[in-house]
């Protein structure tokens, strides 16, 4: 893992975004309480002298006795007055206004030496003030000194810088935490994805406790790799079947022509070449139901399903395959009740069931009963393709549905041991299942999957 591919990521990118927008807020939020607590203790201290003020202006109207007007509003550290009569003599003078203020304000230390005689002595302090004229003639302005509220400027001010640089601190940590983790994560499964590329396919991507988008994601992978793997694997037995079952038939192939190719009897040669097409045409028989499993097994053919009368399909199969069987000297019978239907393709339906008949058919002696049996079980339907002949020894059932897979006694007969693989693929395609049933014989019995 290089330093560079982490910096690049969007995982860091991602979680840069993150911290930024989290100091963003933070930095907002910090302002906010910065504006809303100045405002108050402005707010309170525009109040007080407000107060004051018009305390002043009630007694002035009374008295203007100097000492009974100090008494009232006594002098105190940070606060100024400026008292007025009618006749425009100042009788307590802390602050002098040059004019006439009125209403409140908030004058900043520049502003207090404008506005004020000997303003400078406030050491460049600001004042929240309030003036007022007096209903006989007189003027009263009541002040504070902003101290209160500098210091609580100052304080904020340090300490939203301190919880900025530690917001900035640690969404970086933080940010650089969860990018790290999630960039070893997402390393970890690229490094499986490699592993898969170069051939090794029972990899599969870690799935931790979290059970979070990842490992969702990986879970998903990982049933793509198990069912990857699986086709791999029967793509490699397909082809070693190939290679077993097809060898024969093309040895045979291949010593028909070369005796052909030696007779000088025209007889012998018509013979030879009528073997050897054949056996060509049990090879094309041979590849064209392989290439109808790889087809069937790909996918892709729900947007062909429809609903059809599976009863009447099977009737009517019953009906066509019934005078071959009894020339074979077996008996076919049917029962089957009307009114089931299915959804699927009937092309493919109806060829698992022929390929079921013929397979009862081909594979059992002179005598035996086939019976081909659909009813209803519950709201779903059961269908079972029974025959009364030797069956298959218990060994050989697991691979009976194998490709080119043939049991012993079934080797003398025609067939390339991929009919009943054929029926598997449609069954697994139409979601049903198919069985061996228990009993003589044998009884393959198919159902929706539940």
């Amino acid at each position: 893992m290089g330093n560079a591919s982490f910096w690049r990521s969007g995982a860091f990118r991602t979680a840069m975004l993150s911290g930024v927008l989290f100091v963003g807020m933070t930095v907002v939020l910090l302002a906010l309480v910065y504006q809303v607590a100045t405002s108050t203790i402005e707010h309170q201290i525009s109040a007080s002298v407000e107060a004051r003020a018009r305390t002043l202006e009630q007694a002035l109207e009374e008295d203007d006795d100097v000492e009974e007007l100090s008494h009232i509003v006594p002098a105190q550290e940070e606060l100024f007055r400026y008292v007025e009569n009618a006749e425009g003599k100042a009788l307590i003078a802390d602050l002098v206004p040059r004019q006439h203020l009125m209403g409140a304000d908030v004058l900043s230390a520049d502003q207090v030496l404008h506005h004020f005689v000997e303003g400078e002595r406030l050491d460049d302090s600001g004042i929240i003030g309030f003036g007022m004229q007096s209903r006989n003639g007189g003027y009263v302005y009541v002040a504070q000194e902003d101290e209160q509220v500098s210091e609580l400027r100052e304080a904020l001010l340090q300490a939203g810088l301190v919880a900025t640089g530690l917001a900035i601190l640690l969404s970086f940590l933080l940010g650089w935490w969860i990018a790290l983790r999630t960039f070893r994560r997402i390393e970890g499964l690229n490094s499986v994805a490699a592993n898969v590329m170069g051939g090794d396919m029972a990899q599969r991507m870690p799935v931790s406790a979290r059970r979070d988008e990842i490992d969702l994601l990986s879970a998903q992978l990982n049933r793509m790799l198990a069912q990857l793997e699986s086709v791999m694997g029967a793509i490699r037995q397909v082809t070693n079947d190939i290679a077993h079952d097809m060898r024969t038939p093309l040895g045979r192939l291949q010593r028909k022509l070369e005796q052909a190719q030696v007779k000088d009897d025209p007889d012998a040669v018509n013979a030879l070449v009528s073997s050897a097409l054949d056996e060509s045409r049990t090879m094309l028989d041979m590849f064209g139901s392989m290439l109808r499993i790889a087809q069937i097994e790909g996918g892709g053919l729900q947007k062909h399903f429809v609903r059809f009368d599976l009863s009447a399909m099977l009737m009517d199969l019953a009906e066509t395959y019934r005078p071959a069987i009894a020339d074979g000297g077996r008996e076919l019978v049917a029962n089957i009740q009307s009114g089931i239907e299915v959804f699927g393709d009937r092309a493919l339906v109806q060829q698992m069931f022929s390929n079921l008949v013929d397979n009862a058919a081909v594979h059992t002696p002179r005598g035996t009963i086939v019976r081909v049996t659909l009813e209803r079980r519950g709201n779903d339907w059961m269908a079972k393709v029974a025959d009364t002949g030797p069956g298959i020894d218990p060994e050989h059932r697991p691979q009976i549905f194998d490709r080119f897979y043939r049991a012993d006694a079934s080797r003398t007969t025609r067939g390339s041991g991929l009919g009943l693989a054929l029926v598997k693929a449609v069954a697994e395609a139409h979601e049903w299942d198919i069985s061996i049933a228990n009993g003589g014989g044998l009884a393959l019995e198919i159902r929706p999957v539940k």
